[in-house]
């Protein structure tokens, strides 16, 4: 994610939003991009979120933040991303290619 934001591109993120052994709930989970971030001394980071179902009113204000300090250790998720869940369980960089639609 940091390279992506560093080299000027948005960074896509999966979201685990479910808990759940049932294959069938992963199209419950969502997808946004990363397009800022913040690491304070303290190793907290804020990453700032283009989600698509955040209203233009709101949308500079969407967030994702945990601590890097431990790595090894769980970290709690803190969001504001209108998912319908408190609870973030996690959340991976996803691959992606632009392509051209056709004419």
């Amino acid at each position: 994610m940091r390279a992506d934001i560093d080299a000027g591109h948005p960074s896509p993120l999966g979201l685990v939003t479910m808990h759940t052994a049932d294959l069938r709930q992963i199209g419950k989970c969502h997808q946004v991009l990363a397009y800022g971030y913040r690491i304070d001394d303290a190793q907290a980071v804020t990453l700032s979120i283009y989600d698509p179902n955040t209203g233009l009113d709101t949308a500079d204000d969407v967030w994702i933040a945990f601590n890097a300090g431990a790595p090894r250790t769980v970290s709690p998720i803190t969001h504001n991303i209108n998912i319908g869940e408190s609870t973030l369980h996690g959340f991976s960089r996803s691959a992606y290619t632009p392509k051209v639609p056709p004419p």
